[in-house]
C-alpha cells in the first residue's frame, strides 16, 4: 500500500485521501488517528488478553469477521529485509515496511458472536448490586438466587480484600473551576489532538 492513497468504497465518506505511515505498530494507528471513534468506553474496541498479538474486525452489517495475527517469523526476518539498518528497533520498523503482508500476518475468517449489550453505543442496561450497591452496566452482573451481584462481590475479580481509605486532601477542591466545553463539543480536544499528532509525525 502507498503512503498516501485514495480510499475506496464507503471510506471515501471521511476523506478523499488517506495516509498509511506505519504498519508495524501494535495498536494499528487507532490511538493516533481515530481516538474519537475507536474506544474501549464506547465498545467499538474490545480488549481480550490471550497473550497473542492479534486483532479481529467485525462488520456489524454483514456479520463477517476476520482475525489478523502477527507472525513471529517477521521479527526473525528483520535482518533479511533491512540488513543495512543498524539498531534493533529501527531495523524491525524498516523491515516491517518492506515485508509483504503474507510474511507479517496470518489472516483467518472467523465467527464473532456479539450480544446486543456489547454493541457500540450508550449503556443499554443498568442494575445495582444487591450486596454493595455498585451499579453494573450492560449484562456484566452475576445472578445468584434471584439477586444481582457485581463480580467483586462474587469473588470473581482480579483483586481481593478491598478496604475504603481516606487521605488528608481528599476533600480539596480548586479555587477556580476551569471553563469546560459543552457536552459533545470536542473542538478544543481535537485541536490539541491535531497538534500532538503533528508533533508525533514530525518526530518520526
Amino acid at each position: 500500500m502507498q503512503v498516501i492513497y485514495e480510499p475506496a468504497g464507503r471510506a471515501r465518506e471521511f476523506a478523499a485521501l488517506a495516509a498509511n505511515l506505519y504498519r508495524g505498530c501494535a495498536h494499528g494507528c487507532l490511538y493516533c488517528y481515530a481516538p474519537q471513534v475507536i474506544k474501549l468506553g464506547r465498545r467499538s474496541l474490545k480488549f481480550m488478553d490471550y497473550g497473542i498479538m492479534a486483532a479481529s474486525f467485525l462488520n456489524l452489517e454483514t456479520g463477517k469477521a476476520f482475525r489478523v495475527v502477527s507472525t513471529e517469523v517477521a521479527r526473525e526476518l528483520a535482518g533479511v529485509y533491512a540488513p543495512e539498518v543498524s539498531g534493533k528497533s529501527r531495523q524491525q520498523l524498516t523491515a516491517y515496511c518492506r515485508m509483504p503482508d503474507s510474511v507479517l500476518f496470518r489472516v483467518q475468517q472467523v465467527r464473532v458472536p456479539i450480544r446486543p449489550v456489547d454493541l457500540p453505543g450508550p449503556t443499554q442496561r443498568k442494575v445495582s448490586c444487591s450486596r454493595c450497591g455498585q451499579v453494573v452496566r450492560d449484562g456484566r452482573e452475576v445472578v445468584r438466587d434471584g439477586n444481582y451481584l457485581c463480580k467483586p462481590c462474587t469473588e470473581n475479580a482480579y483483586f481481593s480484600n478491598p478496604k475504603e481509605i481516606t487521605w488528608a486532601d481528599m476533600n480539596w477542591v480548586p479555587e477556580e473551576v476551569p471553563e469546560l466545553p459543552a457536552p459533545h463539543d470536542h473542538r478544543p480536544h481535537l485541536k490539541k489532538e491535531a497538534k500532538r499528532r503533528a508533533e508525533v509525525i514530525t518526530l518520526r
